[in-house]
């Protein structure tokens, strides 16, 4: 687990905080753990370069409007994490 990615984007996305309507200031911490080891574990899996930055943290926040259903934003450009999660 990468608890720096955890609490960079929870310090942006919780409730309450700068992008926290994002979510309609319901983010659960847990969703944010969910959605940043699922990343890791995809950059891992895909020799992909990682790190703890904007980048990765706005991939996780449309890992959460996604798997979580919050309403839709914009995607990420890239969108290379789109999968079918039946499989």
């Amino acid at each position: 687990m990468d608890n720096e990615l955890i609490e960079y984007a929870w310090s942006y996305y919780a409730p309450n905080e700068i992008f926290g309507k994002l979510f309609e200031h319901k983010l659960k911490k847990v969703e944010v753990v969910i959605c940043t080891e699922l990343l890791r574990m995809y950059c891992i899996e895909n020799k992909e370069y990682y790190e703890v930055g904007s980048y990765e943290r706005e991939i996780t926040r449309d890992l959460i409007l996604k798997l979580f259903n919050y309403p839709s934003i914009r995607t990420h450009p890239l969108d290379f994490l789109d999968f079918d999660l039946e499989h």
